[in-house]
């Protein structure tokens, strides 16, 4: 994709007039055009658009867009394609950075790596809330370590902790499986309580890939029928203390002792991207994560 475009701002908008050029391979128009029945030759489709985006209030936005494409000329001779132009608009709400305030210099958060280790359970995230879990009759077991680079330490006037955290995840052989990997990017969101020492609690939503399906769910879709994927929603919940606050010293307070639930689930059957499945894993972890 080759893209060329204006940033516009004239009051609460930011207008983004774009003219955008896609170089398509005969491989991806013979998949997406001829249905892998027919070859259908590369080409370059053109398309023209806008973004905007309007400032509400705070972090506060509202998103829209339009764009129109001209497809290639081999595309539009295609058996399968009854027009030469595909449309698209999009409109939303979204939390970006308040643009009516000074750009921060710097955060007072900083960058952190988490090492967990943890087990699976086939229980599901609200029978784990409620202290209900399970345990896995094969106790298979992952461990896992995360970065999570500051994004803001604001959002609506709030202390809310933002974080972009990727994560690698070694799933452990055992008697129902092989040694998998899992890999996985996510926003990670902190709230912090100051009493009586600080606490804070944590909800991460992101995208998990694994090279191969582990047992946890590869045994919950045979049950229900469906085909597992390889690539699922990723969600995180995680409560934890400052160890400084408790045991004293400067070093210490860079450290944090905590309980997280690591879950992958393709969002009940309505996601597209997962295979419009349901079902997917929970592991109950521990972790050491260190500020610095």
């Amino acid at each position: 994709n080759a893209r060329l475009g204006l940033d516009i701002y004239q009051g609460g908008f930011h207008i983004d007039p774009f003219f955008e050029a896609k170089i398509k391979s005969k491989k991806f128009n013979s998949y997406y055009y001829g249905l892998n029945q027919i070859n259908v030759n590369g080409g370059i489709d053109l398309a023209a658009g806008v973004k905007v985006d309007y400032h509400l209030l705070s972090n506060f936005y509202l998103f829209g867009a339009a764009k129109l494409t001209l497809l290639d000329r081999q595309v539009r001779s295609s058996q399968f394609v009854n027009r030469d132009f595909h449309g698209q608009v999009f409109l939303g709400f979204g939390v970006s950075n308040d643009r009516s305030k000074p750009r921060k210099e710097e955060l007072t958060t900083t960058a952190y790596v988490r090492v967990a280790h943890g087990w699976a359970t086939p229980t599901d995230i609200a029978q784990i809330i409620r202290f209900n879990a399970k345990k896995d009759t094969f106790n298979n077991q992952m461990t896992s370590v995360f970065y999570g680079h500051p994004l803001t330490d604001e959002v609506f006037g709030l202390p809310i902790d933002i974080y972009l955290t990727p994560g690698l995840v070694w799933h452990w052989k055992s008697e129902v499986q092989s040694h998998i990997q899992e890999f996985i990017i996510a926003i990670k969101l902190y709230y912090t309580i100051k009493w009586p020492i600080r606490w804070k609690f944590g909800a991460a939503e992101g995208l998990s890939y694994v090279n191969d399906i582990p047992y946890v769910e590869k045994s919950e879709m045979e049950r229900k029928g469906y085909r597992p994927s390889n690539m699922l929603n990723y969600l995180d919940f995680s409560l934890d203390f400052n160890i400084g606050d408790i045991f004293g010293g400067d070093e210490l307070k860079k450290w944090w002792l905590g309980y997280s639930i690591h879950h992958r689930s393709a969002i009940f059957e309505t996601a597209q991207q997962f295979g419009r499945i349901s079902g997917g894993s929970n592991f109950q972890t521990f972790y050491l994560q260190y500020h610095y």
